[in-house]
């Protein structure tokens, strides 16, 4: 997209979050400094040795838009809301730049960004985004898995303003879980250390002696699937993920 489109977008999550005027200004620059100066990628060869790669703006590597989303929840939580900002902003540039189709071996790109730069924003999308949005890290990763590249310049821009609102409101949302989501962690949390966890140790432990007992060693493969029983709890995993959106 170009700077224009960035910009607009920026602004208009700025209004729909209320930011007040020093992190409007900070969204706004972020959101345009990939274009500025590009974003290095620090990988790893197969040897483990590290190396720098620019990363790409259109469909860019999912992992590295949510490392980003990730780093402004971080900052947010401690308290560094304008580091916050700043990383929220360049997530939201790759992010409205996958949006949008390059078509064959990128033969589209120029005309594509040109034509969604003479399209208006709609700012309700935004803040569509911003009032459905969950604070909750899988509903982060639900934004940045749904995102595809549109033909359509129209589409594009919606879907670039759509979840840039629901991406800024779920990494610049409460800091404190809800009651409910809370009080279920709780519940889920010593259910699963008071009872599946022992209970899995037990059964387990009742495997192995058997099996020496009775010479069968056979009986012994029993303690696999028993000591394995917590991690196949999916409740407790989802919700101890969602805990650590909050610092938790």
């Amino acid at each position: 997209m170009k700077w224009r489109n960035h910009l607009d977008i920026a602004d208009a999550v700025a209004d729909a979050l209320a930011l007040p005027p020093r992190r409007r200004e900070i969204l706004r620059q972020a959101s345009v400094e990939p274009d500025k100066h590009g974003e290095r990628l620090m990988l790893f060869d197969r040897r483990g040795e590290p190396y720098l790669r620019w990363m790409r703006h259109h469909h860019p590597e999912a992992e590295v838009i949510e490392a980003m989303a990730w780093k402004a929840r971080h900052a947010f939580l401690e308290g560094r809301e304008d580091d916050a900002v700043w990383c929220l902003g360049k997530s939201l540039h790759f992010l409205q730049d996958d949006c949008v189709s390059l078509g064959p071996l990128g033969m589209r790109h120029d005309g594509s960004e040109v034509a969604i730069s003479e399209l208006r924003l709609s700012r309700e999308t935004v803040v569509t985004g911003v009032q459905g949005a969950k604070v909750s890290v899988n509903f982060m990763r639900e934004c940045l898995r749904s995102i595809r590249p549109c033909r359509d310049p129209m589409t594009a821009l919606n879907r670039a303003a759509l979840f840039s609102g629901a991406l800024a409101a779920s990494v610049l949302g409460g800091r404190d879980p809800e009651r409910r989501l809370l009080m279920d962690w709780l519940s889920t949390r010593r259910r699963f250390l008071q009872g599946v966890v022992p209970a899995s140790v037990v059964v387990a432990i009742a495997a192995l002696v058997s099996s020496l007992l009775t010479h069968e060693p056979l009986i012994a493969l029993f303690a696999l699937p028993a000591l394995l029983a917590p991690f196949a709890y999916r409740r407790y995993w989802f919700l101890k993920e969602e805990m650590t959106w909050f610092g938790l």
